[in-house]
């Protein structure tokens, strides 16, 4: 049986009777969980789990009439494929009266060639409003199919390409997966239209792309909108959109993934899309920003996969005490952000939590972002970097850390206290 904190939202419904829906319905609700007073935020806003959906993803070749008897075989009601992408993933609807959710799920998985996830509902930890404006065409930044650019896929709430002055879109025309698909698709509202309605996705984009400017990196983005204007998303939506990224050719250098949700752990199919991707792509997944440790509390996905291509990213909170003694590769001084996830066990390192990002307008902004979301754009960007020397994700990765500052205040809260520095603000000794 899949671990699943099902028991938790069950306690939740009970008490505070939030989860009275129709029997027919999905829940569709946020719900939150209260943990003890040790832990530095009180309340850990957990998925809602559909209880007549399911994920399935065919793993070897099925028929149209080999897919139609398992559906069958499930008391499948209704079945949607991806809005664009191929066609083995599937999202379906099942009678609940003749089998329940997670009666399906395991089933499912007990199938040699099939994996199947719950579906459920979440909404991102950062909530970054930003103001937006529409003036550019979509055609004036498309960036030029180079070589040596390296490829860098943004899975977020989409992108105001306006704020950008340089052509940096990810636009191959020889591969063109969905009808009128120019540069990333929107899997919320099924469509081309990539344009970023919340904000979030904008931000941790321009974080990306100046970090890369600044250091003189060829580059492109493909921005994959999976998060509405609210900040909501749904487990589907995240399986469609990196199943998306993971198809591109040329092949994705870079995904980042600056979101997460609790408590629903090792989910396959996510993970499974990952690890495929090992041999072209790294992905850098956000701690979350709730002050917990997700090894022993309440545990934080996609950070919380065990994936060799996968970097997990906690923050530090800046400061003026923080110095560097560049022998050893040691700094000094380093404060875990009193709101970051932190985890011995799954966290590989801490970068800054807060940044001022500009963003090019009439007023021409300063806007000061902070969250671990940031914290996992600004590691995308330094291993985006490196792909100009190594072609491995291994080696990325490995290199990344290696070279990565050493702090022994960080040593209990990231698999070995390593810190990616923004060294051009830093002290050095």
């Amino acid at each position: 049986m899949k671990t699943i904190y099902l028991f938790i939202i069950g306690i939740l419904c009970t008490l505070l009777q939030a989860c009275a829906v129709d029997d027919d319905a999905i829940i569709t609700s946020a719900q939150t969980v209260q943990i003890d007073n040790n832990t530095k935020s009180s309340a850990i806003p957990l998925p809602v789990i559909s209880k007549n959906q399911v994920i399935i993803r065919y793993k070897t070749y099925h028929t149209p009439s080999q897919k139609r008897a398992l559906r069958d075989r499930f008391f499948v009601l209704d079945s949607t494929r991806c809005s664009c992408g191929d066609d083995d993933l599937e999202l379906w609807t099942i009678n609940k009266d003749s089998i329940d959710v997670e009666e399906a799920v395991d089933n499912i998985d007990a199938e040699a060639d099939l994996e199947g996830d719950h579906q459920f509902f979440f909404k991102l930890d950062d909530n970054d409003a930003l103001p937006l404006q529409e003036t550019a065409l979509i055609q004036d930044k498309l960036a030029p199919l180079h070589s040596n650019a390296v490829n860098i896929a943004v899975i977020d709430t989409g992108v105001a390409y306006d704020y950008f002055e340089d052509p940096f879109l990810y636009y191959n025309p020889d591969q063109v997966d969905c009808r009128s698909e120019i540069s990333g698709w929107d899997f919320v509202n099924k469509s081309s239209n990539i344009r970023d309605d919340h904000g979030h996705g904008t931000l941790v984009t321009k974080l990306i792309t100046s970090t890369l400017d600044a250091h003189s990196i060829n580059h492109r983005i493909l921005p994959v909108k999976a998060f509405d204007k609210a900040g909501n998303s749904s487990y589907w939506n995240l399986v469609c959109a990196t199943n998306y990224v993971v198809n591109k050719r040329p092949a994705v250098d870079v995904v980042n993934m600056s979101f997460g949700w609790y408590g629903v752990a090792k989910q396959d199919i996510m993970q499974s899309l990952i690890y495929e991707a090992r041999k072209t792509t790294v992905f850098v997944a956000s701690a979350g920003n709730q002050g917990i440790d997700t090894d022993s509390r309440i545990p934080h996905f996609p950070s919380g996969y065990e994936v060799r291509n996968l970097l997990t990213v906690a923050g530090f909170q800046p400061t003026e005490a923080v110095y560097l003694d560049p022998v050893g590769n040691i700094s000094k001084g380093i404060e875990l952000s009193e709101i970051s996830n932190y985890g011995s066990i799954s966290i590989d390192m801490v970068a800054p939590f807060a940044y001022q990002i500009s963003i090019p307008n009439k007023e021409n902004d300063i806007v000061d972002a902070q969250g671990t979301s940031f914290s996992s754009a600004f590691v995308s960007a330094r291993a985006a970097e490196l792909f100009k020397n190594f072609t491995s994700p291994y080696r990325v990765r490995k290199y990344l850390l290696d070279t990565a500052y050493f702090s022994e205040e960080m040593k209990k809260n990231t698999r070995e206290g390593k810190v990616i520095l923004n060294e051009e603000k830093i002290e050095k000794e």
